[in-house]
């Protein structure tokens, strides 16, 4: 279903013909358009870095040291 998800986003995510994208389309608006995307996008990736960091044996081994 995300796959599905996604890929519904990316087709209708194109530019229309007043060169203006979605509001949801974060990722391929200019910065200076909406700089709240940039926002949006370093949060996911600090989001994505944490979920990648706290594994059970780093949690684990972070607790022991606490």
């Amino acid at each position: 279903m995300p796959a599905l998800v996604l890929c519904a986003v990316g087709y209708w995510g194109v530019q229309d013909g007043t060169g203006s994208y979605p509001w949801w389309d974060f990722t391929r608006s200019p910065v200076v358009d909406r700089p709240m995307g940039l926002g949006i996008s370093l949060g996911l990736l600090a989001a994505g870095v944490m979920a990648y960091w706290t594994t059970p044996w780093r949690l684990r081994r972070l607790l022991r040291r606490l």
